[in-house]
C-alpha cells in the first residue's frame, strides 16, 4: 500500500528466495538464499512507519468525528480502517517468518535423511481415512499439508516411516449460520505388524466415537487391570484378547512414560498391521528454529549445525519398544499387503 524503495527491494528478494527455494537441494543452496537476503536488504524487515501514521491519523479522526457528536456512528470507520492497515503489517511479518521456517524445515529434513514427497493433499487426506479410523477427520473439508518419508533402523527392528501434518475443518450449525472450526494433527505411520485392529486413544474425536459406536465395525471397548490407564486412555480392539497381549506392563508403561514429553497421542493399528501414530505436537516433525532471516548470520549458523529431531528420535525410539514387546508377544507378524513398507 506505501511501498517506499527499501520495501519493494524487500519485497523483490523474498519473491526471489521463494522461487528459488523450491530448487534448493544442499546445505550450500539454503545458504546461499540466506545470503542473497542478507546481500540485498539493509534491513531485513518491512518499513512500517507509513502505516502507522495513517494508523494514528484514522484514530484521530474518530476520536475528532465523537468530539463534535458523540452519538455518530461513521466514527467507527475510520477505526476499521487503521485496523485493516495493522493487518498488513501482521502480514508482512509473516511472510519473512513463514519463509524463515520453510528454509530450516527444509534443512533439518535433509539433516535427518526425510524426504518430501509429492501429493495431492485433499485426495491423500481421503485415503489415509479410509486407512485409518483416527485420520476420519474433518466434516467439511481435510488436505495433508505435507508427507515426508525415511527409516528408523534400530537395534532389532528396521522400518519405514512416514510424517504427515493433517490440517482439518469441522463445520457445526447455529440456527441458520455454520460455523467453522479448524484444526492440525500430526503424526508418523509406519508398518507396524503384530497388531491390528485396535485403538488407544487420550482424547477420542466425534468421528471416532461414532464409527466405535456403530456395532458393524466390530470393535468393542477394552479395560486394562490399570486404574490409572483407564482413566487417562480409551481402548478398542476388535479382539480383546489381542489387546491384552498388547498392553502388558511395558507397553503400558512405555506409552505413560512417553507421554511426558509428548502428550495426547493416539495409537490407530488398522487392519494391515500399520500404526498411526498421531498428536498434536507440532515440534515432533517441525521443530523450532532459533533464529530466521531477521537475523541471518546467526541463521547461516544454525542451518550449518547438524539439527537433529529430538522430539520425532523419542517418538520413534518408543515405537522401537512397542516393536520390540509385540515381537516377543505375537507368534508372527500381521503384515497384509501394506502400502508402507
Amino acid at each position: 500500500m506505501f511501498l517506499n524503495n527499501h520495501n519493494r527491494r524487500l519485497k523483490r528478494t523474498l519473491n526471489v528466495i521463494k522461487s528459488d527455494l523450491d530448487r534448493a537441494e544442499s546445505e550450500a543452496d539454503l545458504i546461499r538464499l540466506v545470503k542473497t537476503f542478507q546481500n540485498n536488504v539493509r534491513r531485513s524487515t518491512f518499513d512500517n512507519r507509513l502505516i502507522y501514521i495513517f494508523m494514528g491519523l484514522c484514530v484521530l479522526v474518530s476520536a475528532f468525528i465523537l468530539y463534535l457528536d458523540d452519538n455518530n456512528d461513521s466514527a467507527i470507520f475510520p477505526i476499521v480502517l487503521g485496523g485493516l492497515s495493522y493487518w498488513i503489517v501482521i502480514r508482512r511479518e509473516d511472510i519473512i517468518h513463514n519463509l524463515s521456517d520453510r528454509i530450516f524445515q527444509k534443512d533439518v529434513m535433509r539433516d535427518n535423511n526425510l524426504k518430501l514427497e509429492k501429493i495431492n493433499g485433499p485426495k491423500y487426506a481421503e485415503e489415509l481415512a479410509d486407512q485409518f479410523l483416527d485420520l476420519d477427520r474433518g466434516n467439511y473439508s481435510r488436505e495433508i499439508k505435507c508427507l515426508y518419508k525415511g527409516k528408523c533402523t534400530g537395534r532389532e527392528h528396521s522400518f519405514d516411516i512416514s510424517l504427515f501434518h493433517l490440517h482439518y475443518v469441522n463445520t457445526q450449525r447455529r440456527g441458520s449460520k455454520r460455523k467453522k472450526a479448524r484444526y492440525d494433527l500430526y503424526g508418523i505411520i509406519v508398518p507396524f505388524g503384530f497388531v491390528k485392529d485396535l485403538m488407544i486413544a487420550r482424547n477420542l474425536h466425534e468421528e471416532i466415537l461414532n464409527s466405535f459406536g456403530n456395532i458393524k465395525n466390530g470393535y468393542d471397548e477394552y479395560h486394562t487391570t490399570l486404574a490409572n490407564f483407564n482413566m487417562r486412555y480409551r481402548v478398542f480392539a476388535k479382539s480383546k484378547m489381542t489387546a491384552a497381549k498388547f498392553l502388558g506392563p511395558v507397553v503400558v508403561e512405555a506409552i505413560e512414560r512417553i507421554s511426558w514429553y509428548i502428550s495426547d497421542m493416539s495409537y490407530d493399528f488398522n487392519a494391515q498391521g500399520d500404526l498411526c501414530l498421531s498428536f498434536k505436537d507440532k515440534e515432533v516433525i517441525f521443530p523450532e528454529r532459533q533464529y530466521g532471516l531477521e537475523h541471518p548470520t546467526e541463521f547461516i549458523d544454525e542451518i550449518k549445525q547438524h539439527n537433529h529431531m529430538d522430539k520425532l528420535h523419542r517418538a520413534l525410539t518408543h515405537i522401537h519398544t512397542l516393536m520390540k514387546h509385540a515381537d516377543s508377544n505375537f507368534e508372527s507378524p500381521v503384515r497384509n499387503n501394506s502400502i508402507w513398507s
